[in-house]
Order: C-alpha cells, then structure tokens, then sequence
C-alpha cells in the first residue's frame, strides 16, 4: 500500500512509541525506573509542597470543618500516591492518636508496600509467577492501591497470560472508571498483545480515547491512542493526535519558564 508524505510522517512517529520502545508503557516500566529516579528526585520538593494542599483538599467532610483522613487517605490510594497516602496517615495519628481507623489503615499499607518490595524484587529475577503471588495479595490487603492492580495486570502480561491481565484492569475500572493509566495500559495490551485473538483495535481506540479525556497533559496516553488510530488505519486523526501532544507539551513548558 503506497502511503502520502503525511502517512509517512505518522508512520514515522508513531513507531517510535511501537513495540520497540515499550520501556515507557506500564509493561515496560520497569526497565524505564532507573531513569524515572532521576526525575522523582526533582519532583520530591515539589510534592513535599503540594502534599498538604491535595490533603486539604480531600480531606474536608463538611461538619464543622472536621478533616477526614481517611476519606485523603483513600485518594492518595487511587491515585497511585502511596507516599503522600502514608504521609497522610503518619499526621492524621498525630492529630489523633487514639484513631483505630488510622491505625488499622497503616498497617494494611505497611503490609501491602512490603509486598510491593517483594514483588518487585521477583521481577528483577524474571520470577514472574511469585511475583503474581505478591501483586495478588497486594490487593487483598489494601483493594485500593492502584499500584497492586498496574502491577499484577503487567506480571500477567509477562506470562502471556493476557485475559488475565484485562480481567485485573478491568477490575480496577469497575471500581474506579476515572483511573486514566488503567485504561491506557488496557489499550496498549489489546494493541500489542503476542496473542492475535486478545487484539482488538476498537477496544484499544475506546480505552486510548478516554485515557487522554481523563488526563490530556500526560504523553504517554497520547502516544498510545496515536498508535491505535495508526492500526486502525486512521493516519490523519494518528497525526492530529501527536501535534495536538506536542503543542500541550511545548505550551507546559513555556509556562514552568514563565
């Protein structure tokens, strides 16, 4: 099929976030940590100043002004923010430190980020069965840590085991529909899946679609519904896609200048 100029710059583009550099996807995020670690190092002061406004603003209950924890708690869970979750937790027991709730909710999070730490150290070893284990109970413990969903879905993914990992993400959705990253991971699986008979483009284009409806400003959800109307055969739309990324991108940047 002879493709025009344009195609061709879609084609272009949009191979440079295909199967070759799935480092930046969640199935292959693991290999892209390392770097990543350099950028949470930069971020970490940004994130110390902002904790405290994303807690106060999760946490009112509206009755006379009282904070709830547990409710900015449960945010920070479902959002992947393990960190400011148990930051969150380490100052609502100051505040309160006879709150069983609190206490309770500590210990689950303890337990399910030293599963995390387990199951992690599984992957560095390619033992992706135990791991699956550990992601497995990660949920059991603490069902709203998005991290143990991400995890279990990749790990499965792993293992070719691709029903599985859509079941997992589609769990999470079932309970939380505005998760962004699930519906991102579960196009890309139905996109790129070894198994021909778990593709489905449609399926891809929908979760690709309202990934970037529910978070524009991130790339990496652009580029996946980029590479689904590019299968689809849909090359101008593909195009539309990656400017409208690239100009998002460009008026960020601008901006963090100013």
């Amino acid at each position: 099929m002879r493709t025009s100029a344009a195609q061709d710059s879609v084609i272009g583009r949009v191979a440079a976030v295909g199967l070759g550099e799935t480092r930046s996807r969640g199935w292959g995020r693991r290999t892209g940590l390392v770097g990543l670690a350099g950028l949470a190092v930069c971020l970490a002061l940004v994130v110390l100043m902002l904790s405290r406004s994303r807690r106060d603003e999760a946490g009112r209950d509206g009755q006379d002004g009282v904070f709830d924890w547990v409710g900015s708690v449960e945010m920070h869970l479902r959002s992947g923010e393990a960190g400011l979750a148990r930051r969150c937790l380490e100052e609502g027991l100051e505040a309160q430190p006879e709150n069983e709730d609190l206490k309770q909710r500590l210990a689950r999070l303890d337990e399910a980020e030293g599963l995390l730490s387990r199951a992690r150290a599984c992957e560095l070893t390619s033992n992706w069965p135990e791991a699956e284990l550990h992601y497995q109970k990660i949920i059991e413990v603490e069902p709203l840590l998005l991290e143990g969903y991400l995890g279990l879905s990749w790990v499965c993914a792993k293992q070719e085991k691709y029903r599985r990992a859509i079941e997992v993400l589609e769990d999470r959705l079932a309970a939380d529909g505005q998760c962004a990253q699930a519906h991102s991971e579960l196009a890309w699986i139905r996109l790129t899946a070894a198994d021909e008979s778990v593709r489905d483009v449609s399926e891809a284009l929908r979760h690709a679609r309202e990934a970037v409806k529910l978070a524009p400003q991130k790339a990496e959800y652009a580029q996946t519904l980029a590479r689904a109307l590019f299968t689809a055969g849909r090359y101008d739309e593909a195009q539309e896609v990656l400017e409208a990324a690239s100009r998002h991108l460009d008026e960020e940047g601008s901006a963090k200048r100013d």
